[in-house]
């Protein structure tokens, strides 16, 4: 009986995947999460040209000092969601000294991590006094973390079973793919078949002398959809809720 190698059982597996759809180019590719600074009301500056003073004023766009790969992982796993109200104290030199929540977003992960980053990564032409020197001040906005609504992608396990069909060529690359049977309650979706994937080639087969020769390759695919064992992940959600949710993340808007 032949061995199965990690390779053998990779092939397999792509194989499997394009007998059902899920393909790596159709793969549904999550959005990062929404880490987004707001815009601050800031004041206009007084029209008193003796008056020097000015407030305190961001250095750049605020929306850039959040990415998408800050959100927590914790808070990310747990699905939470918040807004996280924060004070900074800024310095003469316009370097952040202190970072407060003034209001929490009711999780811990997500203050911590407003002030750790937006303390790190803020800075601002200082506000002046009267005489136009710089001096210390207190700057305030909020991070909105969010998550977007869950995405429901289509059931597509039945019972039944998949016949495919290709040959890999002398020169390695795939070719006359083909579903010879499809059988079961819900017809399967053939999807990209590996005769569409460029570039793909095989270690070609050989003869008993070295010769690279042609091969016609045969994959049965069996499912079989049964009852499972009780999960507390099993309850039914809230009717509003859909029953089945897929988070993922949408980009930092500025």
């Amino acid at each position: 009986m032949a061995q199965w190698t990690i390779a053998d059982m990779k092939l397999l597996l792509t194989l499997l995947a394009l007998l059902t759809g899920f393909t790596s180019g159709d793969a549904v590719r999550a959005a990062p999460a929404t880490a987004a600074v707001s815009q601050a009301d800031v004041p206009a500056p007084r029209r008193n040209p003796k008056d020097r003073s000015r407030p305190v004023a961001p250095i750049g766009n605020p929306g850039d000092w959040m990415g998408s790969d800050d959100y927590p992982a914790r808070a990310l796993r747990a699905e939470v969601e918040g807004t996280s109200s924060f004070q900074l104290t800024v310095g003469p030199d316009g370097v952040p000294t202190d970072c407060q929540i003034s209001r929490s977003s009711g999780n811990d992960d997500l203050d911590v991590a407003t002030c750790v980053l937006i303390k790190s990564r803020a800075r601002f032409n200082p506000a002046t006094d009267r005489r136009g020197n710089p001096v210390a001040s207190i700057y305030s906005n909020r991070v909105s973390w969010q998550l977007p609504a869950p995405q429901i992608e289509p059931n597509l396990f039945a019972d039944g079973t998949l016949t495919y069909s290709f040959t890999i060529g002398a020169n390695g690359r795939p070719r006359d793919c083909s579903f010879n049977q499809i059988k079961g309650d819900r017809p399967a979706n053939p999807g990209s078949s590996i005769c569409d994937a460029v570039g793909l080639r095989f270690e070609p087969f050989r003869d008993d002398d070295g010769a690279p020769v042609a091969r016609r390759i045969t994959v049965i695919q069996s499912m079989r959809v049964g009852p499972a064992m009780a999960s507390p992940a099993d309850v039914s959600p809230p009717a509003d809720l859909p029953a089945v949710s897929s988070p993922r993340r949408v980009p930092a808007k500025p």
